[in-house]
């Protein structure tokens, strides 16, 4: 119980700290032509940005069991060809724009080139998104992260620094609000178990001539599993390559650590003194796999793992890598 409360407590507050962070930079609308943003992205998160051509005729779009459920169009300035990769990648759920694809590309995904055009063109029109986009960036690694997933097969290119807007969203305090206020309740519970445990541990009655000290494990901070050389700094972070298909990185992770066991994505290990977990989650490729350890051993176990794999271990609350 104490490992779930932990593991599920600090994603939410780290994803909440970072939603209630994007709100509080974003009061205001701010506007940018599509030229200055592929330059220079703002800070702000709220964005306003004109001069833009939407590629319509190259969607990318996420599916979840077998149902399209979002849509993705690479924007870039009005004056360049699209051949030159994108600095914007427009992202929508909109009911009315999912239906019209849905019936244009079909189950196959092999749809009439003329009708294919008709209904993007209307999409287009759907979502206001012709020459000016208007919505809510996603920021934070994490979500940057699960936006590579989908979009490495967006049939258009894009720039290393792209940024992914929902189109005419707001900053909104209500979800990552709740995200910390149950992050925040979860590791509070995390804490009460903790301190329970410790003073049952002091109330045990132990024999003076053999009573020694014992330490409580200590918890790492959580990682991030990348596939970046060693010379990398975290400025490379958001443009690290996959880590491999699902069979490859097992079959990694098998080799730099014998004992570990594989169950469904998470691979797990422990020692006398420290137990990692691993979870790569179960999208082909994997861009990146989520670490959680604690123990005197666990940063031994850990740099074993980033040697045999030569794969790096970033520390989001930290901004740096394992040494």
């Amino acid at each position: 119980m104490r490992f779930v409360l932990l593991a599920v407590g600090v994603p939410l507050l780290a994803l909440g700290g970072q939603g209630l962070y994007g709100v509080a930079r974003s009061r205001q609308q701010v506007a940018v032509t599509c030229e200055e943003l592929a330059r220079q992205p703002p800070r702000a998160l709220w964005l306003r940005v004109t001069g833009c051509e939407l590629d319509y005729l190259n969607p990318g779009y996420r599916e979840w069991r077998g149902q399209m459920t979002e849509l993705f169009f690479s924007v870039r300035p009005a004056s360049q060809p699209k051949t030159v990769p994108a600095p914007l990648v427009a992202a929508t759920r909109d009911p009315e724009a999912l239906a019209v694809a849905r019936s244009a590309i079909g189950p196959g995904g092999q749809p009439d080139q003329e009708a294919f055009i008709v209904a993007m063109l209307r999409i287009v029109s759907i979502l206001r998104a012709s020459r000016e986009v208007e919505g809510y960036a996603r920021g934070g690694l994490i979500e940057v992260l699960r936006a590579r997933r989908t979009l490495a097969s967006l049939g258009a290119p894009l720039a290393s620094g792209y940024v992914v807007i929902d189109l005419h969203a707001r900053p909104r305090m209500v979800v990552p609000a709740a995200e910390t206020g149950a992050g925040a309740v979860a590791f509070l519970g995390f804490a009460v178990l903790i301190l329970r445990r410790r003073r049952r541990a002091v109330a045990a009655p132990v024999a003076a001539s053999i009573a020694a000290p014992i330490a409580a494990p200590v918890a790492l901070p959580p990682m991030l599993l990348l596939n970046l050389e060693r010379s990398a700094t975290p400025a490379a972070v958001e443009h690290a390559p996959p880590l491999g298909s699902m069979a490859e990185v097992d079959a990694r992770l098998r080799s730099a650590l014998p004992d570990i066991r594989l169950d469904n994505g998470v691979a797990s290990v422990a020692g006398t003194d420290y137990w990692v977990q691993i979870d790569r989650g179960g999208t082909d490729p994997v861009w990146t796999a989520t670490v959680t350890a604690q123990g005197g051993g666990a940063e031994d176990a850990l740099r074993t793992l980033s040697t045999a794999t030569r794969w790096r271990l970033y520390i989001p609350k930290r901004g740096e890598f394992l040494n």
